[in-house]
């Protein structure tokens, strides 16, 4: 949008998004669960898989 000269559209949007996540909620939301949680199952691979793994992320 910005690039077609709506750049008041596409900032209307945006703060508009923002206003609704930052909103006060009825309810709690749930607890966040830690990285460690979520990946797991990649970290308790046999060793030969989190070479693996380890080498694709040094590569970025």
């Amino acid at each position: 949008m910005a690039e077609h000269g709506q750049d008041d559209e596409a900032s209307a949007i945006i703060c508009a998004a923002t206003a609704r996540l930052h909103q006060a909620r009825k309810y709690q939301l749930p607890e966040l669960l830690p990285l460690a949680q979520w990946f797991n199952a990649i970290l308790d691979r046999p060793r030969q898989g989190r070479r693996v793994f380890e080498r694709r992320h040094r590569s970025r």
